[in-house]
């Protein structure tokens, strides 16, 4: 459904949907996942005619629809039919390492579907982040409402019909319109869980609108990622990668580079390798908005000392991939959520002061990081706070079916795709079993049960064995003394 909707139809909309879920989370996990197949199984079959009908004005080509969008996500599937059983079956936790004052207790574990999801989508990869989180959410039984991205409702059309094709049940995935007033509709009417992908403007704007009904949420929001260049780096190889990232999907990606840290030593090395390896790159159209802001921006930059190494903003709403340098600290370039092609190299004094720099944007989505000492760049990778890092890679290796992510800061919260991404479709019940017919704990406790509980505390947690012993020898007589009561 993709025309406009009164409120009563979006109370329809999510009470069709609900009523969707009641049958489809009965249906055996084997049957939902046999659905996912048979669509990587048109994916497989089917991808340059799908890459094509998915093409929009962020690609240079059908093949790199087909490389950002099909793949993964039918690396995704896979992942889903190899990996779901195992991430969603019941955990159970028997008697032992139960504590000892609760007798035998057993505990199990059950992920079950949240229910109706609303997934509020982006522009830039319409087919692959809304195909994965539909998949994800259905194969854990659920129920799913898409308000597409703008301009993207053909793609999640054509989604929703590869799908239906492939068994999906009718209705259990229904697509609203990109309005806006579209996704607070289905909000206000009663969904279960929210998922959104966009800037972090919007998803204040939802939780606002969700924490009337308390309503839970993982959001995907703005980036501004750094790449960090160890002083051993390939400054070849980094030059590639970053302009990689200014060119792939026009650099329309919440992970494309934006802030470069390279030691003082090194950065004019870098730069040369920079414009040689951007040397191709030409002028691409981007939305007004994001051009005003760049033409002000950019300007204030240079009137306080930056310089343009490569690129400017250019008329008609046109971007030059630009390079700055020489930034000062605090300029709105350095925690610019655009998309657009817009990197700053950043001189810094080695890795400590990289980090500390790094610290002060409030956004932390992904990072890179680049060093040919692996272990080391490793090692400063585990130390850079974002959702998600690479190292000796720039975005491509987050396609990996089995990473999960998300962000941190104002780059939001939760987590789509890989293991975290399909549970964050679920919620947990867990249920407690006792295993004795013992309930001392239902008799009224007194003064005098202190020493019981006291010895009971010592004995499992005293610092040394001598302690948890007399603790030991403290709860029998306390035991005796009790019972002794007890029948007084």
């Amino acid at each position: 459904m993709t025309t406009s909707l009164s409120v009563p139809e979006f109370s329809r909309e999510a009470g069709d949907a609900r009523s969707s879920v009641e049958s489809w989370s009965k249906v055996p996990l084997r049957d939902r996942l046999a659905v996912v197949r048979a669509f990587r199984h048109r994916l497989g079959g089917e991808s340059r005619a799908i890459a094509t009908e998915a093409a929009n004005p962020f690609r240079n080509s059908v093949a790199e629809t087909m490389t950002a969008e099909v793949m993964p996500l039918a690396a995704a599937c896979r992942f889903l039919e190899k990996e779901a059983a195992s991430l969603l079956r019941p955990r159970r936790r028997g008697v032992a390492g139960s504590p000892f004052w609760l007798g035998a207790v057993r505990v199990t574990t059950f992920r079950e579907p949240c229910g109706v999801i609303l997934v509020i989508a982006s522009s830039n990869y319409p087919l692959f982040l809304v195909g994965v989180q539909v998949m994800q959410a259905v194969v854990s039984g659920n129920a799913v409402l898409v308000k597409p991205g703008r301009d993207t409702t053909p793609v999640i059309a054509m989604l929703l019909r590869l799908l239906t094709e492939s068994g999906l049940p009718v209705g259990l995935m229904r697509v609203l319109p990109e309005t806006v007033e579209a996704a607070e509709g289905v909000i206000d009417a009663g969904v279960d869980k929210v998922f959104l992908t966009g800037s972090m403007a919007s998803g204040s704007a939802v939780l606002g609108r969700l924490a009337k009904t308390v309503t839970p949420a993982a959001m995907e929001l703005s980036g501004c990622d750094a790449v960090f260049v160890r002083e051993d780096a390939n400054l070849s190889v980094v030059a590639k990668a970053l302009a990689f990232g200014l060119r792939f999907n026009k650099s329309a990606t919440c992970i494309a580079p934006r802030r470069v840290y390279v030691p003082a030593a090194l950065a004019p090395e870098l730069k040369n390798h920079v414009v040689e390896a951007m040397r191709d790159l030409g002028p691409i159209e981007v939305a007004s908005r994001t051009w005003e802001f760049l033409r002000d921006n950019v300007g204030r930059s240079l009137e306080q000392g930056a310089e343009i190494v490569r690129g400017g903003v250019e008329p008609d709403h046109c971007i030059n991939p630009i390079v700055l340098a020489g930034l000062k600290e605090g300029d709105p370039m350095l925690a610019a959520d655009v998309f657009a092609p817009v990197l700053a190299l950043i001189e810094t004094g080695g890795d400590e002061d990289a980090l500390r720099k790094n610290r002060e944007c409030p956004y932390a989505l992904g990072s890179s990081v680049f060093g040919q000492n692996r272990a080391a760049a490793a090692r400063l990778g585990e130390r850079v706070g974002a959702g998600i890092v690479v190292v000796n890679d720039l975005i491509a290796a987050t396609a990996d079916p089995r990473t999960s992510f998300g962000g941190w800061k104002h780059s939001g919260f939760g987590s789509t795709r890989g293991p975290e991404g399909l549970l964050e479709c679920t919620r947990v019940r867990n249920v407690v079993e006792r295993r004795l017919l013992w309930w001392p704990h239902f008799d009224p406790i007194e003064d005098a049960d202190a020493d019981l509980v006291e010895a009971a505390v010592r004995v499992s947690h005293a610092p040394t064995l001598g302690g948890r012993w007399r603790g030991f020898l403290d709860l029998i007589a306390a035991a005796r003394a009790h019972k002794k009561r007890s029948k007084s």
